[in-house]
């Protein structure tokens, strides 16, 4: 998640990034440690950054990526809400991560 407050209300085992990228230090981190899977959940307008920290983190990793509706997040939808729509979400391969990111690439150039 982006922030402290959205990883307060989801509460242990969440990660605020404090902004929309993983730094070094955390990427390496979240690589050392012990858990097999993990799930990102930025806000939409970072939707591009959730795509290539999930590209870098899928080499080492099980990865979710999980899109919030209608440009709500974490506190807009509260915990519950929020814990439904990860599990309602699966893990993606690589591949998978890499063609959501050709595909966004693809809207952004045909939109503008």
């Amino acid at each position: 998640v982006e922030s402290i407050m959205n990883a307060e209300t989801l509460g242990d085992n969440t990660i605020a990034t404090n902004g929309k990228n993983l730094s070094d230090y955390q990427f390496s981190q979240l690589v050392k440690s012990p858990a097999t899977h993990f799930d990102i959940l930025l806000d939409r307008d970072a939707w591009i950054n959730a795509i290539y920290s999930g590209l870098k983190l899928s080499q080492f990793k099980k990865v979710r990526l999980i899109q919030f509706p209608d440009n709500r997040d974490v506190n807009d939808l509260g915990k519950l809400k929020t814990l439904k729509l990860i599990f309602k979400s699966r893990y993606l391969s690589y591949n998978e991560i890499l063609k959501l990111k050709n595909d966004y690439e693809r809207s952004i150039i045909t939109y503008n």
